[in-house]
């Protein structure tokens, strides 16, 4: 999401939220859609998030299930500098540079 914007509920009401929902449905401009039962990731997944900014691109990849998704970001609904959020319940989130 934009930098600018305030972290409110719904989140899907939000037009500038892309991303991945625990359910597994990819979201673009707070909106989900792809709806899956299985879920994208679980404890102890190695998922690797890359933020194209040269290409407007969100790249989100977990090897172990072989699952990729790459979004397009409109930066008309969300421009620069970017605002990266994360909700996890009972697990923990490890941020690593790889550059």
């Amino acid at each position: 999401m934009t930098s600018t914007e305030l972290v409110k509920e719904p989140l899907s009401g939000m037009k500038s939220v892309y991303g991945v929902w625990s359910s597994g449905s990819d979201v673009k401009c707070g909106q989900g859609s792809g709806t899956t039962r299985n879920k994208r990731w679980v404890e102890w997944d190695n998922v690797t998030l890359i933020f194209d900014c040269d290409n407007k691109k969100i790249h989100i990849e977990n090897n172990r299930i072989n699952w990729c998704q790459v979004f397009n970001i409109d930066l008309d609904v969300c421009p620069f500098p970017w605002k990266f959020f994360t909700i996890i319940k009972g697990y923990q989130l490890r941020i690593e540079n790889h550059l």
